[in-house]
Parts: C-alpha cells; structure tokens; sequence
C-alpha cells in the first residue's frame, strides 16, 4: 500500500507545482473581482513563461503556494512510511503522522480557496448560478482534503496506547484511517479525470 501512495504523492507534488506556476503567469483580476482577491500578475504574449514568483498579496497564489508546501509534508511522510526508513514510535509521529496532517491541513485550506474561487463566495455551501466541470473538481477536491486530514489524525488516535485493544484499533485503523484515505484518493481521482475534460476543453 505505501509504495503506489509514493508514487501518487510524486505525481502530486509535480501538480501542485505546476499549478504554482498557472497561478503565477496567469491574470485572474477580473475573474475574481467579487471575491476582491488580488489578482496574479498579467502574462503578455511577448514575455517568457515564469517557472516561480512571489505575490502574497493573491490569496489564489497563497492557497497555491500552500498547497505545494502542504505537498512536500505529505511527501516527506510517504517516504518515511517505505518500509525500513524509520523505527519507533517517536519517528512515526515526528516523520509521519506530524508532516500527514499539516499537508492535509494544507490541501483542506487550497481547496477551500479554490472552490470560493469557482463560487465566488467564501461560503462552502454556496452553489455557482450555473454548475460546471470547475465547480466539481473544486468540490471533490474539498472534500478528498477534508477526508485526508481527518484520516490523518486518525493515525494519533491508532497509535501506541491502543495496542493493548486490539480490536479497537483495527477499528479506528479501517474506519478512522484507511476508509477516509480510500474516499479521499476516489475524490481527487474522479476530481481529476474531470479536470483533464476540462483542460481538454478549453
């Protein structure tokens, strides 16, 4: 199980960087300007794609810039999740359980972003004037992240104190654990296959 989580969580490191780079070459002023979100800075045809940049005064480049650092946490808790990387329990809540859940607090923030972005409002249950592919990869997005933090801090709760109740941590291991990890993996990929009709789209 840990090794095709390394590989997504490659796949979606290199996403969350190239979204960086969108946000960075992309003008969303007049996109966003119910939300008065700050735009990104404007690309003409005649300038050189940016590979990085720095505009904290966009909330969207914030949510992508936490999404990228939120990436590397969750990135650094799959790798030390290999087997014979790490021993003890100590290094498992310092080097996987600890860097799970500032990621996922991370995607669960960027997706918030994202999905006001498509509604145009901050509130998560508003619904756009007219649904689109953006809105349901926004939406699955959302809730994928929110499966993923509360999956995430399922791990403290099936860590060591436990063991004694065997059975009571198989439970919260399935159903606090791996169950949100299934729902959130389901969500970013169908969030995903979508957004490539999307992409293809336009």
């Amino acid at each position: 199980m840990t090794y095709p989580f390394f590989v997504g969580g490659i796949g979606f490191l290199a996403g969350c960087y190239l979204a960086l780079v969108e946000v960075v070459n992309a003008n969303l002023q007049e996109e966003l300007a119910e939300l008065r979100l700050a735009g990104s800075v404007h690309r003409s045809r005649e300038h050189t794609l940016r590979w990085w940049g720095w505009q904290p005064r966009s909330l969207l480049y914030c949510a992508a810039a936490v999404q990228l650092l939120g990436a590397i946490c969750f990135q650094v808790g799959l790798v030390a999740s290999l087997p014979g990387m790490i021993e003890g329990h100590a290094a498992e809540v310092a080097l996987i359980f600890t860097p799970s859940v500032l990621g996922s607090t991370a995607f669960t923030f960027a997706s918030y972003v994202y999905l006001a972005e498509v509604t145009h409002s901050f509130n998560p249950l508003h619904r756009p004037d007219h649904l689109s592919l953006g809105y349901c990869v926004a939406l699955l997005n959302l809730i994928g992240s929110a499966n993923f933090l509360f999956a995430s801090l399922g791990y403290y709760v099936e860590a060591r104190p436990w063991e004694e109740l065997a059975n009571w941590e198989y439970l919260v291991s399935l159903w606090a654990v791996r169950f949100p990890f299934m729902i959130g993996s389901a969500c970013f990929a169908v969030g995903a296959f979508i957004g490539l009709g999307e992409a293809l789209s336009n």
